[in-house]
């Protein structure tokens, strides 16, 4: 049902695979090669433009003859059960079908997640005013000098001498201002705080990690560009998936389920100046990204950390990463996060049999 109406689905496609792996025979004594034989079924429900409310129900659930064997006490007949992940509105989540609850519901308003964008600090400005104090005082002393020297000769010579030594002081007080504002009155205005500047770059950080929770590429891409500059968009995409695929698994994408920031160091702050188009910081950031992928009943877990450079700058749009350096990259264990050892294939492929599934 879609917003309180049943929808009857399309079916556009189905795929039966009927080359299944032998080595998970094990995990089925009673059923053998037959419940090695799987389906991809592709379904369309039509929905209108806006979607508030979704359920969906499984209807039927075979006995689970190994259950039933093992559990032969209970009164019950236990029943097989189904498990799913559900991806929407950017988010994804686990799900399951049981012969006691075949439903599952879904709805926009639980769901939608605070966009990490929203709220970031604004860049602090300088203003164009804040020259007049020391464009004030060498037009004075520029003023001064040649009233000075025609006071003291007295003649015409005197007082042009004078103009051109007070456009001599005019100009090297505008094209020093800076240094001398430095001297006389501090250090100039940072564009943002380095709190400010931490804020930004691991809400800018979360928004480009969330873009994968999306699905199609061009939804990908579409929230890529809330965060990246344009000529890191191919880069970060291309790195972010190789990261998230799972090599045992066919070369299938996960999804990201953790994403944990551990240290940020603002390196450099850019001064304020009369207009933040630019400007921004430089930092390098730590952090761990947990990957999954889900598949024919089970998952697999691939824990990383890694390093970056990043360069974070201001434009009309917004914050934006407009530079990047990969610094570091470690795979970790999931469960202890500690660095992982690779294991000898053959024994972890004995190690799993006969274990069921997650």
């Amino acid at each position: 049902m879609i917003n309180g109406e049943t929808v009857a689905p399309t079916f556009e496609r189905l795929e039966i695979f009927t080359d299944p792996d032998p080595g998970m025979i094990a995990v089925f004594p009673r059923m053998g090669n037959r419940a090695l034989i799987r389906a991809t079924a592709v379904m369309r429900f039509d929905a209108p433009a806006t979607t508030e409310t979704v359920e969906l129900t499984w209807p039927a659930y075979p006995i689970d003859q190994l259950a039933e064997q093992m559990e032969s006490s209970s009164d019950a007949r236990p029943r097989m059960y189904f498990e799913a992940v559900l991806t929407a509105a950017g988010k994804f989540s686990a799900a399951r079908f049981t012969h006691a609850e075949p439903t599952i519901r879904w709805s926009r308003t639980e769901t939608t997640a605070t966009d990490p964008l929203l709220g970031l600090p604004v860049p602090a400005t300088a203003g164009p005013g804040e020259d007049m104090p020391i464009m004030l005082v060498f037009l004075g002393g520029g003023a001064l000098a040649a009233i000075g020297l025609g006071a003291l000769r007295r003649s015409a010579g005197a007082w042009v001498s004078g103009l051109a030594i007070a456009v001599v002081v005019i100009g090297i007080g505008f094209a020093m201002r800076n240094r001398i504002a430095l001297v006389v009155g501090g250090a100039p205005q940072p564009l943002v705080t380095e709190a400010e500047a931490e804020q930004v770059l691991r809400a800018i950080h979360e928004s480009m990690y969330r873009a994968f929770d999306y699905t199609a590429e061009s939804d990908i891409y579409d929230h890529l560009e809330m965060a990246l500059d344009g000529r890191l968009l191919g880069e970060l995409y291309e790195q972010i998936r190789l990261s998230l695929l799972q090599a045992e698994d066919e070369m299938k994408v996960g999804v990201v389920t953790g994403l944990e920031p551990l240290e940020t160091d603002i390196v450099t702050i850019d001064p304020a100046k009369d207009t933040p188009t630019g400007l921004g910081f430089d930092a390098i950031h730590r952090w761990r990204v947990d990957g999954t992928v889900y598949h024919w009943g089970h998952s697999h877990t691939r824990a990383h950390i890694y390093e970056a450079n990043y360069r974070v700058t201001y434009a009309r749009g917004g914050w934006r990463i407009t530079g990047h350096q990969l610094r570091s990259q470690q795979r970790i264990d999931p469960a202890e996060g500690k660095p992982f050892e690779e294991a000898d294939p053959l024994q972890h492929m004995l190690d799993q049999l006969g274990q069921p599934d997650i």
